[in-house]
């Protein structure tokens, strides 16, 4: 057993670095490891618990299944009442230490873990174990932090494709047929894919993560702070769950109050996922402070406001190059959803 599990750290730790490296080189950047993850939690991870479902239905599977059932329900009870009793004079850092203590991220790198040791027993198991983590991570978890309805609470977690997946296992186990034998290759193969991409996307991620001084205590208490820097405006577009906390804390970096609101009023229009919204602010910040480069050549008055008049308007960097009478625009984008927000705003 011993062997076996320090083989498998040693695999996770190859892929895990692969991932890292990856990043570094400019391989695998957001675009890729959202995808990566997306796959991972959409497709991969749900073929690998249909695959260990694929066995005989027993009354053993199913005392032992309603086991680890109870036992997972008693102990995240258990870590919901340690989180409020532990964290209660952690004051502005209470939510992010009592959601962290209640909901762990098992799925994404758990479930891997136990079907390489365990196998497909394993896999069972596990995903039968993380169902009350995923009820309490989308009921209590998001509580925490922004208002949640408890109709909207009971829809994620039904429609949650892990959720999904465990119970048409069940389904299939309980069936008196088999999926043809091509169906279950393909779902095989797909499952096959969930450690490798989960190792390569958490080191990609390690990759971009920023070199921070863990041992300040401020740094701990950073994430559940950030979204006290928000405009009144925004906070409530936070609060009544137009936007999400992860929107909040990507505004949070706009110091202008009036473009935070305006940033946040784009958001909610153009529907911006976290990720395109992080990159909207960035590209904000790096023309509020631009990198040095070669002087170019001076342009008339009238070109220089030209320039600056379309850089307000677009919100993003515009340059003018040429004279009065010949020229081009550059206009410049970072990603899909910026590229369709300009072109809303040209066809207007």
């Amino acid at each position: 057993m011993l062997t076996t599990m320090l083989s498998l750290q040693g695999t996770m730790f190859i892929l895990l670095a692969a991932g890292f490296v990856l990043q570094r080189a400019g391989l695998m950047g957001d675009a890729v490891r959202k995808g990566c993850t997306d796959f991972l939690i959409d497709l991969f991870l749900p073929c690998s618990i249909l695959v260990s479902f694929n066995i005989e239905l027993t009354g053993d599977v199913l005392r032992t299944c309603a086991a680890v059932l109870g036992f997972y329900v008693l102990m995240n009870a258990l870590f919901w009442v340690v989180g409020k009793v532990l964290w209660r004079k952690a004051g502005d850092r209470e939510s992010v230490l009592r959601n962290g203590t209640l909901c762990s991220n098992a799925s994404f790198m758990g479930l891997p873990f136990c079907e390489g040791m365990f196998g497909a027993q394993g896999m069972l198991f596990g995903s039968v174990a993380l169902i009350p983590v995923y009820v309490l991570m989308f009921s209590v978890g998001l509580a925490m932090f922004t208002p949640i309805k408890g109709r909207e609470a009971v829809k994620k977690v039904l429609t949650h494709p892990c959720v999904i997946a465990v119970a048409l296992g069940f389904v299939l186990m309980a069936a008196p047929f088999e999926l043809p034998a091509f169906a279950m290759s393909a779902v095989e193969r797909l499952s096959a894919c969930t450690t490798p991409v989960s190792m390569l996307v958490i080191g990609a991620m390690l990759a971009s993560s920023r070199k921070v001084n863990l041992r300040d205590g401020v740094l701990w208490g950073y994430c559940a702070l950030r979204l006290l820097g928000l405009e009144k405006d925004v906070l409530e577009l936070v609060r009544d769950g137009t936007l999400s906390a992860g929107h909040g804390r990507a505004l949070a970096a706009v110091e202008d109050a009036a473009q935070q609101k305006k940033l946040a009023d784009e958001c909610v229009r153009m529907g911006y996922s976290v990720r395109a919204l992080e990159s909207r602010v960035r590209n904000l910040r790096a023309q509020a402070q631009p990198k040095k480069r070669p002087a170019p050549a001076p342009h008339s008055g009238d070109l220089a406001a030209a320039e600056r008049a379309l850089r307000e308007r677009l919100g993003t960097r515009v340059l003018i190059a040429g004279d009065e009478k010949k020229g081009r625009i550059t206009i410049e984008y970072y990603t899909a959803a910026e590229l369709q927000r300009l072109y809303d705003q040209l066809m207007q």
